[in-house]
């Protein structure tokens, strides 16, 4: 991503807009929690076996979550690609903002995983297994895995929303560890999902589209800028 776009559009930022996207995050995320919160109940009153619906829906938001997060690190190595210029489809603000709601909706889903996976007695996560690594009674390295991918992707977020890191372009090397976030978030999947032999082509289809995009995203050649003549007066 060029510098000046960047700067132009981080420049724009202010506390009000901070506090906006503050607001929206909670409020998705709340929205989130709460009509899983219902489906759960629902589901119990419905299903044969209720003690399945907290599972149920601990799945579908986690493998939705992690599509999600998939998809936030495709178009971040897009919107950093030195090919980027060809692709013309959509403006390139909107394509940043499109990038931003993915994130709204990333932490939303991820929210809804872990407050299903706490209301599931079965799953012997609990509370302190769901946010504190290795207090999980349930396959406790893949879990924590997970938690500390959460964490590494918050930090990542919050250093390209708030700008935090060292110099005026400090926050994208720190963004750029989000690849270890998707990373410990991936084994995370494989490894604490009980059904994922089931996904196994999925998982490996979109590590691999990953790791193609992103190689070509550190190999391609950068499209040469015409130097910038100074007119003298």
């Amino acid at each position: 991503m060029r510098d000046d776009f960047v700067d132009e559009y981080t420049d724009a930022d202010s506390p009000r807009s901070l506090l906006s996207d503050f607001f929206t995050v909670l409020i998705v995320t709340a929205n989130a929690i709460g009509i899983g919160y219902l489906l759960t109940i629902f589901e119990s009153h419905t299903l044969d076996e209720p003690k399945m619906a907290p599972w149920l829906l601990a799945r579908a938001s986690g493998i939705t979550a992690y599509l999600l997060f998939w998809l936030l690190a495709m178009t971040g190595l897009l919107l950093s690609h030195p090919w980027k210029h060809r692709l013309k489809l959509f403006h390139p603000i909107t394509r940043m903002r499109f990038h931003t709601l993915l994130t709204v909706f990333t932490l939303s889903f991820s929210a809804l995983h872990i407050m299903s996976i706490i209301l599931d007695n079965y799953a012997n996560v609990g509370v302190a297994g769901a946010f504190v690594p290795f207090r999980s009674g349930y396959r406790p390295l893949a879990v924590a895995l997970g938690t500390i991918g959460l964490y590494a992707g918050l930090l990542t977020g919050l250093s390209a929303r708030l700008r935090i890191g060292f110099g005026r372009r400090g926050w994208l090397t720190v963004h750029r560890f989000s690849v270890i976030s998707l990373a410990l978030i991936w084994i995370h999947a494989v490894f604490a999902g009980t059904d994922s032999s089931a996904l196994a082509y999925m998982y490996l289809v979109t590590a691999l589209a990953l790791i193609v995009l992103g190689y070509s995203r550190y190999t391609a050649k950068q499209r040469n800028r015409e130097p910038r003549v100074q007119k003298i007066s």
